[in-house]
């Protein structure tokens, strides 16, 4: 038997109502008591559970949703990426498609514009030959064999028509062709004359680079070196002159004339060039014009070939002399002349021939009526002594074909002093030891070396040889004499003169 205390505080005692083997559950009204009682005892307690409830309830909710959106948001994420990488392939497909198809079409234009260009080259072709029959038909009607013949020779591209360049060499055909052939010097009854003989040994086709390197057959094949293989002698082996005109050699300053070593000009360079820095045209055949005080020089170099150029096209250019002893009746004047030759004709292209330099000397009196003594050559004491250069395009002077080779002897020298009654010279008579053996016997008040009146000559026309320079076999002395190093220039050539 059980006892309980009641909500009154009365004391309930029951005993356990059986029935059978089954336990009889509480009176309801106990269990209510006693719920409320708990509830009573701690209202605090329900209402926190309750809100805890609550609470959990809407973190579940809020969970149950942010979950339920991540997942939302994760399959978007992977379907946008998705569709994405769909259109970037869908894309890129379409672009390789559009590429190939570009790629194709440039090719195709590619050989379309060739395959134009050729139809549109042949057409010009043929219509500027056919109109260029056309005009040589109405040429030949109007200036005949001749006028045509003359107009085939300038017309280098055959095109019937004549550019500036083609044009240039007729300005100087009709420009000079005031030059004279044949010098007729005036003699006077009282003048001394005296004979000049020309001696001349042709280039050494073996010291050519381009022979070396093709054969000396080339001399045969090639249209260019017709004019120097046909060069084999003086154009003329003798000329008579006057004492009187070789005065142009003698120094315009009276002061010059009793000085020894100050150089002075003969003839130079084009102040044109100087100024615009243009140098004469290689595209041409004929000497330009030349002043009467400078036809002795000019006369002189046709000994040797019939188209001297007194004035070269590249620098140094023109003439220089210096008096290298004089006393009171003679002067022994020194000089270096810069010039070239011409050599091709019609229809060849140019061929220019530069020595390296012409040096020599006369003895004159200072009235330039009696000469004793006159010379003048190309220097051979070096392996290379002239220079070549001939043009292969009439449209391109730039980039011409160049050559240097050695020339044995190019010399002229007077058989005698000059003497009364030039035309009963007899030039079989002549004996060159007399006039040497007069010459030998001059007095000179001041006079320096021949080499020492180069060398001036060389600084004129060469101002940087104003600094010594030594060949390579005495460099190496001086430079243990002068305890200095050596800075060694290895050229094709000679730094000093025109074959380099």
């Amino acid at each position: 038997m059980a006892s309980t205390t009641g909500p009154s505080g009365s004391v309930v005692s029951r005993s356990p109502a059986k029935s059978g083997n089954k336990t009889i559950p509480p009176s309801p009204k106990y269990s209510e008591s006693r719920n409320r009682q708990t509830n009573k005892s701690s209202p605090k307690k329900s209402k926190e559970a309750a809100s805890s409830s609550h609470r959990n309830s809407d973190n579940f909710s809020r969970n149950v949703n942010t979950n339920s959106s991540s997942n939302r948001n994760d399959v978007t994420k992977e379907q946008r990426m998705q569709n994405k990488k769909g259109k970037k392939t869908g894309d890129s497909k379409i672009k390789m498609k559009f590429f190939n198809c570009m790629k194709c079409m440039k090719s195709w234009l590619f050989w379309l514009s060739i395959i134009v260009a050729v139809v549109a080259i042949l057409y010009k072709k043929s219509i500027e030959k056919l109109n260029y029959e056309n005009a040589k038909q109405e040429l030949l009607g109007s200036v005949g064999e001749a006028g045509l013949t003359l107009f085939d020779q300038y017309d280098f591209d055959e095109d019937g028509y004549l550019s500036l360049n083609e044009f240039i060499p007729i300005t100087h055909r009709l420009i000079d062709v005031r030059v004279p052939i044949e010098y007729n010097f005036q003699f006077d009854v009282d003048d001394e004359a005296l004979v000049v003989e020309a001696s001349f040994v042709p280039l050494t086709p073996s010291t050519m680079k381009k022979i070396i390197e093709e054969g000396e057959q080339i001399m045969e094949t090639q249209k260019c070196f017709s004019g120097l293989k046909e060069w084999k002698k003086p154009a003329k082996n003798l000329m008579i002159y006057s004492a009187k005109h070789f005065k142009p050699f003698l120094p315009t300053n009276p002061d010059f004339m009793n000085s020894v070593g100050k150089v002075y000009t003969l003839w130079e360079g084009s102040r044109f060039q100087y100024i615009t820095g243009q140098m004469p045209s290689s595209n041409r055949y004929f000497p330009s014009l030349f002043k009467d005080n400078q036809a002795i020089f000019h006369s002189l170099l046709s000994m040797f070939h019939p188209r001297p150029f007194l004035l070269s096209r590249f620098e140094p250019q023109g003439a220089v002399a210096c008096v290298r002893a004089y006393n009171s009746e003679f002067v022994d004047i020194a000089f270096r002349i810069h010039a070239e030759f011409q050599l091709n004709e019609r229809p060849n292209l140019p061929f220019w021939f530069t020595p390296a330099y012409f040096f020599g000397n006369l003895i004159i009196n200072k009235n330039a009526t009696s000469l004793l003594k006159f010379n003048l050559a190309v220097p051979t004491h070096n392996k290379l002594n002239v220079d070549m250069e001939w043009l292969t395009n009439v449209a391109d002077e730039v980039n011409m074909e160049v050559n240097i080779g050695f020339l044995p002897k190019m010399e002229l020298k007077s058989l005698s002093r000059s003497t009364v009654h030039a035309n009963q010279l007899d030039f079989e008579g002549i004996d060159e030891a007399v006039t040497n053996q007069e010459i030998s016997s001059i007095s000179w008040t001041e006079e320096i070396s021949m080499e020492e009146a180069m060398k001036s000559m060389e600084v004129k026309m060469f101002p940087f040889k104003e600094v010594p320079y030594y060949n390579f076999t005495s460099a190496f002395k001086k430079a243990q004499a002068v305890q200095k190093l050596v800075h060694s220039i290895i050229l094709w050539g000679v730094l000093d003169d025109q074959s380099c």
